[in-house]
């Protein structure tokens, strides 16, 4: 896991040609890393040498020169769906969500996923209903976490549109 700096910038000094067929998705930066230890930190100088896949070109400047990256494992964790939220109001009467399932298997990295106990869904649509329906909605992944899979990836979620039923008497 790369923990600082998010992007490196590198500037590159060629002849026009070759600049311009410099390709973003093909540049790399390949490092090796000398801990071994699948739980600590390291900080590593990044080399001219170690920027791949820009044939041609010369790297004259690297912002930042040195990283710092994190070793983790992945792990597997069951967590708890969160109540999907519901945006908007029926038309008559009041809601009441059941879902199903109320767990998901994710995949990720340990050191994001270990205090992780809840994942949230998309919200319910329930604006303007008078009838009671069923929706799927997707698995949102957390925003701070990097997920390899989600398991699910949706929920079946039933609406039922709840009206009040008023007793009168009839003489």
């Amino acid at each position: 896991i790369l923990d600082q700096p998010k992007m490196i910038r590198v500037l590159f000094r060629g002849s026009q040609e070759d600049l311009r067929r410099l390709s973003q998705n093909e540049i790399m930066i390949v490092i090796k890393p000398k801990a071994t230890d699948p739980t600590g930190s390291e900080r590593i100088t990044i080399k001219n040498s170690d920027i791949q896949g820009a044939p041609g070109v010369r790297v004259m400047k690297i912002e930042p020169r040195v990283i710092t990256i994190s070793f983790d494992r992945e792990i597997e964790k069951n967590i708890a769906i969160t109540k999907p939220q519901v945006i908007g109001t029926p038309l008559i009467g009041k809601v009441e969500l059941d879902y199903q399932p109320r767990t998901v298997k994710i995949r990720g990295s340990n050191l994001r996923l270990r205090n992780k106990e809840e994942i949230g869904t998309e919200p319910v649509d329930v604006d303007g209903r008078v009838e009671s329906f069923s929706k799927t909605v997707r698995i949102l992944p957390p925003r701070d976490t990097q997920v390899s899979s989600i398991q699910p990836a949706e929920i079946t979620v039933n609406v039922n549109i709840v009206t009040d039923a008023v007793p009168r008497e009839w003489k």
